[in-house]
């Protein structure tokens, strides 16, 4: 593999390409559970069988058109209760390779990268914890790049394919998304929380607009207006805020742009 970039210090310092691989977390993940790997080791799968996404869904990816890739860190460095900073700087590295290409690039809460209102990019995030430190973590992404006909029962799927018209080398895309994850981890490591957080606001998919919610199965119109450290959704309901996990709310659809 041709590399752009010899001077990355945390992602993508060892790389290991792999033709086929049920899913790269779960590979990566069973060779941690035999031998530690080191910090930024990256696998990288042509072909994921059963792609795994986030609260348990699965990731569909066409083989060889698409980056599917999961690294592991070392964030010793990281509070446990500021662990979804973890998220927001993974999803800002994917936000700033994509805007350069693309415009109108958001960070659909809590994993999702959308262009538009359609999904391209998917992250899952998995964490080891012993006590109060996170003692390892895996760093699953999926980015549509030249896959065009996806199933029907994906919802809304794109790919930098579709939104450009053109053809992406896979190999530089990956040099490159990874360039920057590393921009994004060291400013993690250098404690610029605010300015990850400022930064993960800014692209949030629907802050302060009207949104539908499922709420324990009852649709209410919401208005996000923050994500905590702890990765809880801060909407706005009735004129009163509330705070949601992962599983606790679930979008519907947009009432007006």
């Amino acid at each position: 593999m041709k590399r752009y970039s010899e001077n990355r210090l945390i992602a993508g310092t060892n790389i290991i390409w792999e033709v086929e691989v049920c899913s790269t977390n779960t590979h990566l993940i069973s060779l941690l559970n035999s031998s530690k790997l080191p910090g930024g080791t990256v696998i990288i799968a042509s072909h994921q069988t059963a792609g795994r996404g986030q609260i348990g869904n699965r990731w569909h990816s066409e083989a060889g058109k698409n980056l599917t890739f999961s690294m592991v860190i070392y964030p010793g460095f990281l509070d446990l209760q500021k662990q979804f900073l973890l998220n927001m700087a993974v999803s800002l590295a994917l936000v700033d390779y994509l805007k350069a290409i693309i415009p109108d690039v958001y960070i659909k809460w809590p994993n999702d990268i959308y262009i538009s209102h359609k999904k391209i990019a998917g992250i899952l995030v998995e964490n080891s914890v012993s006590g109060n430190q996170i003692k390892q973590t895996v760093i699953g992404i999926g980015l549509n790049i030249n896959q065009t006909l996806f199933p029907p029962d994906l919802p809304n799927p794109t790919s930098l394919a579709l939104e450009t018209g053109r053809k992406f080398e896979l190999e530089e895309v990956t040099e490159l998304i990874l360039n920057f994850l590393d921009a994004r981890l060291l400013q993690l490591k250098s404690e610029k929380f605010e300015r990850l957080h400022t930064d993960y606001l800014k692209y949030l998919y629907r802050i302060n607009k009207p949104y539908l919610f499922d709420v324990n199965g009852e649709t209410v119109e919401g208005i996000i207006k923050n994500v905590d450290d702890t990765g809880h959704l801060i909407v706005e309901i009735a004129d009163e805020l509330r705070t949601f996990g992962f599983k606790e709310i679930k979008y519907l659809y947009e009432i007006w742009n």
